[in-house]
């Protein structure tokens, strides 16, 4: 087995300044394959400086001896090894679009490139490079690779690398795709040939789901609603699908056949990708939604996203990671207020391609036990992207396994990633954690590790970045927290600070360092949270008046709310109770015998207005009463979480004393997953108290939402929300 040098084909090829540089690269790749020497091979590129020499060393190191001697033995193998391994812009795009595995992943991807460079013989194929490499690359990683896989092994409708290839290449030229198509980078088609459904599923789609790309997001409403099938076989178990599996392709048969979240938002997502746009499904506590990319920067929400682990990611299965990829590659950023800002997404890629460049040389100078020299080339990489996860990851790796990193070294590249990944504080975070506890805080005494810990969050305090519900306190709260004595006073002083940094500037992730104390601090300890949060906004110093701790803790009610924390929201409402009267009348318009179920729920609005009184907010949920007061809308809304999906036995809901007219048309709908609304009550007549009778009725509900609806924009208030059901106790 032996590769022809073929030096004057390659300077057709390459062009004649690469002649030299290739010439080496082909005597080297023959003498590699005839002696079985991979280090002989990598030491020989690792002298060349070129970028060309520089890639090859770097795919040879992934593949390794098997992974090339392999592809070589196929027929025609060794001319596609000369042109991959001489076309460096090709090269280059397989080893910078986003991770690619290492060893037996590594060697299969390199074998689909071949494979789909094979199979496709038109002169067009150069064009489909992206496409192909994408698919490629997919194959080396998880979570891509599991749903490639698994669609190749499925024994119903199985699918090819050449087969979802072809698909995409035959639609594109049919203009059947979408015009974003045509605008991806290899990294964002990662986002499209992975949909997780057979080809035929695919081509169903792209015939009979057709919409402008910001529609995609509803795409998932295609598909009805519905946990049981005609037979009665539930969703949750394997026979809802399986009458209709033979006739009915993986798309079709939710269309005709229905589901619940999973199924619709699966639907939407691949009904995009079908037509060329990335997107995702995301799970989300209970329910599954999905996201759809309209352009750099932009994943807007279907069902319910596009916050919270996708289900397909680079470096992290969290949105933060998604973010953090989007600024990496094309150079959008979202900021606090949700507005993208943009770079050139060509200088993104060139600012990414030389950041992968220097973790290259980074990865020659380990392999040669020069640890300073890969330091100093991942700093470099970092200089050209400093988004470039991969690169914080190895320089953290490299320092680990670097003796002569003293405590100064570590607290330099602490403060480094705290300074340049401040609009991506998730990411910052994980990175940290990588050594924060060996290397850096052992270091520390209490006084230090509490003033950097509040450094951190003054960081996260003041992010650009978007702060969302799945932020995942317990791995970074948690872990600070046991720094300092349980129950100590340097404990609850870094829980109070934390509260104040965040109180001043995101009331959403107030809500949840809330929630965490409330659940994770011991007994007591949601007294204690809320008595720190009244003690950090508290007027007129140590001692609260009344009018400082009504304003605390009505901030935390709505922070509860905001972070949908039932178990903040119920101790900030016990906590105010003292500040509050009855507002309910005195005799309440409903059976006898009922048991309320919404007096520990949660309670949240479409907005609030000057007039509000979020004291009073828990109020609502009792039969003591309470008081809301929502914006201008067309369609304001209340919306009861119960603590347990509960058979309803009935509502009541209690009109305001004054401007009573404001709620003439009211509409009430339940849900079990907080996504998918049933409207089960409407009425267009004006009373003091509207009772809703269910007994008998089997309705199941978790969430219980109230709209008044208008022509024209209005406000809604009301005194009381109260559900009765089936005691879960």
């Amino acid at each position: 087995m032996r590769i022809p040098f073929l030096i004057g084909a390659c300077a057709l090829a390459l062009g004649i300044a690469a002649v030299d540089s290739y010439a080496l690269t082909a005597l080297r790749l023959e003498s590699f394959i005839n002696r079985n020497d991979v280090d002989g091979l990598k030491t020989a590129l690792a002298k060349e400086s070129d970028n060309l020499s520089l890639a090859q060393g770097e795919l040879v190191r992934l593949v390794g001896t098997d992974g090339i001697k392999a592809i070589a033995a196929k027929p025609n193998g060794e001319t596609f090894l000369r042109v991959f391994l001489g076309d460096q812009e090709w090269l280059e795009m397989f080893l910078a679009s986003g991770p690619v595995g290492e060893g037996k992943p590594a060697a299969e991807g390199l074998m689909v490139l071949y494979d789909l460079w094979s199979a496709d013989k038109a002169r067009d194929a150069r064009g489909f490079r992206p496409l192909a490499t994408a698919l490629a690359l997919n194959t080396t990683i998880e979570p891509f690779r599991s749903t490639l896989r698994g669609l190749e092994n499925s024994s119903l409708r199985p699918i090819t690398p050449a087969s979802r290839y072809f698909f995409f290449k035959n639609a594109y030229l049919a203009n059947k795709l979408n015009p974003i198509f045509k605008t991806l980078q290899t990294w964002s088609l990662r986002f499209v040939v992975s949909a997780n459904h057979d080809d035929q599923g695919l081509a169903w789609a792209l015939d009979n789901v057709n919409l402008p790309a910001w529609r995609y997001v509803d795409a998932c409403w295609f598909v009805e609603y519905r946990g049981v099938n005609a037979f009665g076989d539930t969703i949750q178990g394997p026979l809802f699908y399986m009458p209709w599996r033979e006739q009915d392709n993986s798309m079709e048969n939710p269309y005709k056949h229905g589901g619940v979240c999973g199924s619709l938002s699966t639907f939407g997502s691949v009904a995009a990708r079908a037509h060329g746009i990335p997107s995702y499904t995301v799970g989300q506590p209970g329910h599954c939604a999905y996201a759809v990319r309209l352009g750099p920067g932009d994943w807007a929400g279907g069902f319910g996203g596009p916050a919270g682990g996708p289900h397909q990611y680079f470096w992290g299965g969290s949105y933060y990671y998604i973010l953090l990829m989007e600024d990496a590659f094309a150079g959008a950023l979202k900021t606090k207020d949700g507005i993208t800002t943009l770079s050139d997404e060509s200088t993104a890629r060139t600012k990414m391609l030389n950041s992968q460049r220097h973790l290259w040389k980074a990865q020659q100078a380990i392999e040669k036990g020069d640890r300073r020299q890969a330091e100093r080339d991942c700093i470099a990489a970092l200089e050209a992207q400093s988004t470039n996860f991969s690169a914080w990851e190895m320089r953290i790796n490299n320092a680990s396994a670097d003796p002569s990193v003293l405590a100064k070294g570590w607290q330099g590249l602490a403060d480094e990633i705290l300074a340049k990944l401040s609009n991506h504080t998730k990411p910052m975070c994980d990175l940290l954690a990588k050594f924060e506890e060996k290397q850096l805080l052992p270091q520390m005494d209490n006084a230090a590790r509490l003033a950097w810990f509040e450094r951190i969050h003054k960081t996260i305090a003041g992010t650009k970045g978007q702060i969302t519900w799945d932020w995942q306190l317990d791995s970074v709260f948690a872990n600070q927290i046991k720094q300092f004595p349980k129950d100590s006073s340097e404990q609850w002083a870094f829980f109070q600070n934390a509260l104040a940094l965040h109180a001043a500037t995101n009331e959403q992730f107030l809500g949840q360092l809330l929630d965490w104390g409330v659940k994770n601090l011991g007994e007591g300890s949601a007294d204690k949270c809320i008595t720190a949060l009244a003690a950090v906004v508290a007027e007129g110093g140590d001692q609260l008046n009344t009018k400082a701790t009504e304003k605390i803790l009505g901030t935390a009610i709505l922070a509860a709310e905001k972070a949908k924390s039932r178990d903040a929201f119920q101790a900030a409402v016990k906590a105010a109770s003292k500040y509050v009267k009855p507002t309910a009348p005195a005799k309440l318009e409903r059976p006898e015998g009922l048991t309320l179920v919404s007096s520990d729920g949660l309670l949240t609005l479409s907005t609030t207005s000057g007039w509000d009184r979020p004291l009073e907010h828990g109020g609502v949920l009792t039969e003591k009463g309470g008081f809301f007061h929502t914006n201008n809308e067309k369609t304001p809304s209340a919306t009861v979480e119960l603590r347990n999906t509960t058979t309803l036995t009935g509502i009541l809901l209690i009109n305001s004393d004054g401007h009573a007219g404001r709620q003439k048309s009211l509409v009430v709908s339940v849900s079990t997953d907080g996504a998918t609304w049933h409207k089960i009550w409407e009425s267009d007549k004006v009373q003091g108290q509207w009772f809703i009778p269910l007994s008998d009725k089997g309705t199941r509900a978790r969430w219980v939402k109230v709209e008044s609806q208008h022509e024209n924009p209005e406000v809604f208030h009301l005194r009381g929300i109260l559900v009765y059901g089936e005691s879960s106790k």
